[in-house]
């Protein structure tokens, strides 16, 4: 099972992001993040960062404004 804990803390971040500005500003302001599961027994590759910046093309095409994970 993935854990969701950075899933999870995206999607609090992009609820606030967008609320605190249309309440603060009145502007439409939104966010899209990708999320991918890292093992602490690799190093940081090129392969996972290719697995995130997919992850947030994927939130992207979806129509922006939310989190996917890998």
């Amino acid at each position: 099972m993935v854990n969701n804990n950075a899933f999870d803390l995206a999607e609090r971040l992009r609820v606030t992001i967008q609320d605190t500005m249309k309440k603060e500003n009145g502007l439409e302001v939104t966010c899209s993040f990708g999320v991918a599961k890292y093992f602490a027994s690799n190093n940081l590759s090129d392969t996972y960062l290719e697995k995130v910046d997919h992850a947030l093309y994927q939130a992207k095409e979806a129509g922006k404004n939310c989190v996917k994970l890998y």
